[in-house]
């Protein structure tokens, strides 16, 4: 029973997801220009993205992470909404999204010089640390899938009990 009022528009949607995605972009990198301010590592010259120093956030950078944050909103909609793909695999929803992840945030990277694109090391810790959140991220959307299919298991057991009396 598929209902037409019930189903949330793609726009509202991603406004959602843009709302939690650009938060979270924001407080990631204020947290880590705060740790980097706190421990005296000088960022101001090698890292664009901190082109303050320990002095906060450059509205452009806000708008570059908004601008990162709009398509990876876009792209989330897309594979984990129900307007497009509904067969696919969450698994493969799951490896296309970190893919796209790794994509968009390198052309941010390279685009906005976010860090020198010469610097082996800054890029191996930006895959490294991508990969870790997002392994942290799947851990809990588990967590989230098996709580509400034991919980939804329990409230159907408890329905076929109230219909059958």
């Amino acid at each position: 029973m598929d209902n037409e009022q019930n189903k949330i528009p793609f726009i509202i949607t991603f406004l959602r997801r843009f709302g939690g995605t650009f938060s979270a972009t924001i407080i990631t990198v204020t947290i880590t220009g705060m740790l980097l301010a706190r421990y005296n590592v000088n960022v101001g010259g090698a890292f664009n993205l901190f082109s303050l120093g320990g002095n906060g956030i450059a509205y452009k950078t806000i708008l570059q992470l908004a601008a990162s944050s709009a398509l990876l909103a876009f792209f989330s909609v897309v594979l984990f909404g129900e307007w497009f793909f509904p067969t696919l695999r969450f698994a493969w929803r799951i490896f296309l999204y970190l893919l796209i992840v790794l994509i968009i945030a390198s052309l941010f990277v390279i685009i906005f010089k976010w860090f020198s694109i010469d610097d082996i090391m800054a890029w191996l810790s930006f895959v490294f640390l991508t990969i870790a959140c997002f392994a942290a991220s799947f851990g809990l959307t588990m967590l989230k899938i098996k709580h509400e299919r034991k919980k939804y298991g329990r409230l159907l057991a408890e329905y076929k009990a109230r219909r059958s009396r």
